[in-house]
């Protein structure tokens, strides 16, 4: 019968970042549910802060925000809140933590 494929295609490579696994745990609904408790709690006596990274968290989601210009604005609210910054981390991409470091300064 012989040969039927076609010529050799030379693969495509990917990125280097792209090729690079995420190491954090798979993020949840619950993990989600979690951070906005956190902010509540943490922020009871401030509300309109809760508010304020609320609604930018909400913009990011409608794409109204990039994700850099959302976790700069996240990074200036919860500076002061290290367990907050972290928290919010594990909903960053992989990708963005890699080439830009992780919000609150380790990359975890």
């Amino acid at each position: 019968m012989g040969y039927t494929g076609g010529p050799k295609r030379a693969r495509e490579t990917a990125p280097m970042t792209s090729r690079v696994r995420d190491p954090r745990p798979v993020v949840t609904r619950e993990d989600a549910a979690r951070f906005v408790r956190d902010l509540k709690r943490q922020f009871a006596g401030e509300p309109e802060r809760y508010d304020e990274v609320f609604k930018i968290l909400c913009a990011f989601k409608d794409s109204r925000l990039d994700l850099e210009e959302t976790v700069e604005r996240v990074k200036i609210l919860l500076g002061s809140q290290p367990e907050l910054l972290n928290a919010f981390n594990q909903f960053v991409p992989w990708s963005y933590i890699r080439a830009h470091g992780a919000a609150g300064g380790s990359s975890q």
